[in-house]
């Protein structure tokens, strides 16, 4: 790939991540009253992680020097991170519109005011520390630098403290909170949550035998009524006639009467 292409992907995956934020003048503390305790020193890691990783993966594209600690230069791998990257870029900003204004920052965290099951939250709690974490593997794979790899660690470190924190105080909160623990994962979905899109499907068809097997009684067709016998009437029964003047009555009289 060429080198100045690999920066600006790196480049962008960073703003990218960066505006997933969306810290918008915390408009996300709007409405909500209780804030969710959290390291002092998370946001000032979480700048040093963004810096030293848009600057360590631009060098890592433009340069082979020494001090990147590159530990390849493939370009299938290099392709396998930027894929990497731009899923976990997707899946951040999906889990972010699912929160919408239940969303506040890992380093100024607020209490929903409801629980979000949602989106990428139906399978995870934290889909966007994992998009972040899929991103920061991406450049990884890609630039094949150890310093970012570091940051990973680094970074996984503070997400994994911020996650625990928000887990205790979210189960306080909500007490639906802990079934909803235990049927999704941390940060990959459980085995469970993922069997249960393969268990709607069967439901359909067996909705007619039920249908059959349940019927109400009135829905029974009722039986064919029974032929009805029709009789005629013998000729004695039938209605005589009245007499009318016909054309042989009329010439007896004429005859019998000169």
């Amino acid at each position: 790939m060429n080198g100045y292409a690999g920066a600006t992907l790196v480049v962008t995956s960073a703003a990218l991540s960066v505006l997933c934020h969306g810290k918008g003048k915390r408009s996300y503390s709007r409405g909500k009253h209780a804030r969710i305790p959290c390291s002092t020193s998370i946001r000032s890691a979480l700048v040093f992680i963004s810096i030293t990783t848009v600057l360590f993966g631009c060098a890592s594209f433009l340069s082979d020097a020494p001090y990147l600690m590159e530990l390849h230069n493939l370009a299938w791998l290099e392709s396998t991170g930027i894929l990497v990257s731009f899923a976990g870029l997707g899946l951040s900003s999906s889990a972010r519109r699912s929160l919408g204004a239940q969303y506040s920052p890992c380093f100024d965290s607020w209490l929903p005011q409801e629980l979000v099951r949602k989106g990428p939250y139906r399978y995870v709690r934290h889909p966007i520390y994992m998009g972040h974490l899929m991103v920061l593997a991406g450049l990884f794979l890609a630039t094949g630098s150890l310093w970012i790899g570091d940051n990973i660690v680094l970074l996984f470190f503070y997400y994994d403290c911020s996650a625990s924190s928000e887990e205790q105080s979210l189960t306080l909160q909500f007490c639906e909170y802990e079934s909803y623990s235990e049927s999704t994962g941390r940060y990959l979905p459980k085995r469970s949550s993922l069997s249960s899109l393969h268990d709607v499907v069967p439901t359909a068809p067996r909705s007619p035998s039920r249908s059959r097997t349940q019927r109400p009684h009135h829905r029974r067709p009722s039986p064919p009524c029974p032929p009805q016998k029709l009789s005629h009437p013998s000729p004695s029964q039938l209605p005589r006639a009245a007499s009318c003047p016909g054309p042989r009555a009329s010439s007896m009289h004429s005859t019998s009467h000169p």
